[in-house]
């Protein structure tokens, strides 16, 4: 079969994302387990992206979080008509099977969001290569630092901390710093 007539999905679970959204609009206490892990861009439908931008700011804000007050935050923002506003936040809100699993939830959509970024990086190294407009060490770095910081989005900043502490503790060690 050849793949170039193949259309391919791109990975989604919409089940996750609104059962995630759905959790948070439920039991909006429930987001503190998930506000570190999901961001804006791991949501796949734009109207799930504004639905989370919208529930982000009105928790950070200490609004009150239901399915008025988040329509009325999407109204004000003209993100949403009322007439079908209301009708698909009350199906988010319904749809949630266990505000209890949100951790799950959110680790669905992250994964989803992992494997589309996994897809884009893999077709800009396949352009890369083709285009042979760079030495071929230097696209095989680039690609082996792209997808490692996919893996490890954070790990510059925890091996920062690290060598940090090191430090310190080695020059606690020499004397150099009084500790109080």
């Amino acid at each position: 079969m050849d793949r170039g007539t193949l259309t391919r999905q791109m990975p989604v679970s919409i089940e996750a994302e609104r059962a995630l959204l759905g959790s948070i609009i439920t039991d909006p206490e429930c987001f503190d387990k998930v506000a570190g892990t999901i961001t804006t861009e791991d949501f796949y439908l734009e109207d799930h992206k504004r639905i989370y931008e919208a529930l982000v700011k009105m928790y950070t804000q200490s609004r009150t979080i239901d399915t008025v007050t988040l329509l009325n935050a999407l109204t004000e923002g003209g993100r949403r008509d009322e007439a079908d506003g209301i009708k698909y936040i009350s199906i988010i809100a319904s749809s949630v099977p266990a505000v209890s699993n949100v951790k799950d939830y959110a680790a669905i959509v992250k994964d989803k969001s992992k494997l589309r970024k996994l897809i884009g990086i893999c077709e800009e190294i396949s352009d890369e290569s083709y285009e042979e407009a760079s030495p071929v060490r230097t696209i095989i770095d680039s690609a082996e630092q792209r997808i490692f910081d996919l893996c490890f989005p954070f790990l510059d900043l925890c091996i920062g901390h690290c060598i940090l502490l090191i430090i310190c503790q080695w020059l606690i060690i020499l004397g150099r710093i009084c500790i109080v």
